[in-house]
């Protein structure tokens, strides 16, 4: 939660640490993660495409579990901690905000440059 100074009182509001500068918005009983992903959805219905917003996760990246040793830094109580810690590797899991398989495409919304644009090797000149 981050405080705001108001000229009455300060108060506490949620902030999306994920995205940066992005409102929550409901249009068509629909909820998008941010306004550009409303002009998108308003884009492509002015177009009548047949799409569907945020339909599924796809697995980029099974889990697993390392077999060797693996030391990691992680926090008890109040201390930093630094051994071994966990040999299970989370799987990556992708979101995408449009999509229609049956023609093939899929459309992602982003403000900003994220680690994501890299990891995909999308928006590349």
């Amino acid at each position: 939660m981050k405080k705001v100074k108001t000229r009455r009182k300060t108060t506490t509001k949620p902030i999306n640490k994920k995205v940066r500068n992005a409102k929550k918005i409901n249009f068509d009983n629909i909820q998008f993660q941010s306004r550009l992903e409303l002009y998108c959805y308003k884009k492509l219905k002015e177009a009548n495409l047949e799409f569907e917003y945020e339909p599924q996760s796809f697995e980029l990246m099974p889990k697993f579990e390392y077999d060797l040793s693996c030391f990691e830094s992680y926090k008890k109580n109040t201390k930093w901690l630094f051994g071994i810690k966990s040999k299970l590797v989370r799987s990556i899991t992708y979101k995408p905000d449009f999509v229609n398989l049956k023609d093939g495409w899929i459309i992602e919304c982003k403000g900003q440059r994220s680690a994501l644009v890299k990891f995909l090797n999308i928006g590349e000149s």
